[in-house]
């Protein structure tokens, strides 16, 4: 169930601890399709490395039906409302490196209704539709990720053909009680490996205390080897922020150099004209989950793509699981993904 285990080339975004697998209660997780209860408690024990001393750790869950809380050692931390919407929680006061603590989360599914917000505010349903409930659980990846006290929090990283240049837009914050002065370095190189291929260098950026910063790094590159459905060259992006000489926080993503956009009425890949042959696909139906698990999945794409022409899914009714999409890189298929807010019946609630 550990789903980035079979793929080629998918790094690690960091110093990270899969918490899949089969939790002593409450069943295996993630359940990617989901099931059909009422209420569920999922726990176990978790060990923080002790390399981690001095690190944040965060427990990150990339989707869970509908309602979650979460606690450790049997203090409550959060409450997460909303189906297919990653969430995390910053577990750092209570757990100790080198230790083991208990985690716990306690599901609410669509018989519970309305869902409110911190606020009082209705938000029910979230990426519901009246046959959704047999979607819930625990439905994608959960992990146990250590950041830096300054640290990388998101990066969206934006390749253009037409403008020869990669783009990183890096989100960062500083958790600590000082004010911290920092800046990004970075370095591509092949998925397979091999040399470094291209490095951005951001310029120094001042953090005070709990500041939270956007900030792009762009370097020409004019001659990548570019992404491309029968040719998926991929590249990693790791990236460092420093303080000083000092690594504070780091972490890698794995991209492909592409750009699509639209010419009059033709789609253009890379400066070539493109026709995306196209079908959808719909995560919970039944009669279609067998050939969407991790093991079935890639040899899958095969046949969409060799024996259907396949270049582009719609995915419907769900947001596509990480190894969905990370299989669809691998292998060269666009996805279109679909919003958690699918189906939300807006009108028969308030506008």
């Amino acid at each position: 169930f550990a789903a980035t285990a079979l793929l080629a080339f998918v790094p690690a975004l960091r110093d990270q601890v899969s918490l899949n697998g089969a939790w002593p209660e409450g069943g295996v997780v993630p359940n990617y399709f989901g099931e059909t209860f009422d209420t569920r408690l999922y726990r176990r024990e978790v060990e923080v490395p002790a390399s981690w001393a001095g690190k944040r750790i965060v427990v990150e869950f990339r989707q869970v039906n509908y309602i979650a809380d979460v606690y450790v050692d049997g203090r409550h931390l959060t409450s997460h409302v909303g189906g297919w919407i990653p969430f995390s929680v910053d577990v750092t006061p209570y757990v100790e490196p080198g230790r083991s603590f208990s985690l716990e989360v306690r599901i609410r599914t669509s018989t519970h209704r309305p869902y409110v917000d911190a606020q009082g505010f209705a938000v029910w349903p979230v990426g519901l539709y009246p046959d959704h409930s047999k979607c819930s659980g625990i439905v994608d990846d959960v992990w146990l990720r250590a950041y830096g006290e300054v640290a990388i929090e998101d990066t969206f990283i934006k390749t253009s053909c037409r403008e020869g240049t990669i783009a990183a837009q890096y989100t960062i914050a500083n958790h600590g009680g000082q004010e911290r002065s920092v800046r990004i370095v970075a370095e591509v190189t092949p998925a397979e490996g091999g040399q470094v291929v291209k490095s951005l260098v951001g310029e120094p950026v001042t953090l005070p205390p709990g500041a939270r910063r956007t900030l792009a790094v762009t370097a020409p590159w004019p001659d990548p080897v570019l992404w491309t459905p029968d040719s998926p060259a991929l590249y990693h992006l790791t990236s460092k922020l420093l303080d000083g000489t000092d690594v504070v926080d780091r972490e890698t993503r794995r991209f492909g150099f592409r750009e699509i956009w639209i010419e009059g009425n033709q789609f253009v890949l890379n400066g070539v004209r493109t026709n995306l042959w196209g079908t959808s696909i719909a995560r919970g139906e039944s009669g279609r989950q067998d050939y969407l698990t991790p093991s079935r999945w890639p040899e899958h794409v095969d046949m969409l793509k060799d024996e259907m022409n396949v270049r582009i899914i719609r995915w419907h009714q769900h947001p596509a699981a990480d190894y969905l999409l990370d299989v669809a890189d691998e292998k060269g298929l666009f996805i279109i993904d679909e919003s958690a807010l699918y189906a939300r019946p807006i009108y028969t609630t308030e506008h």
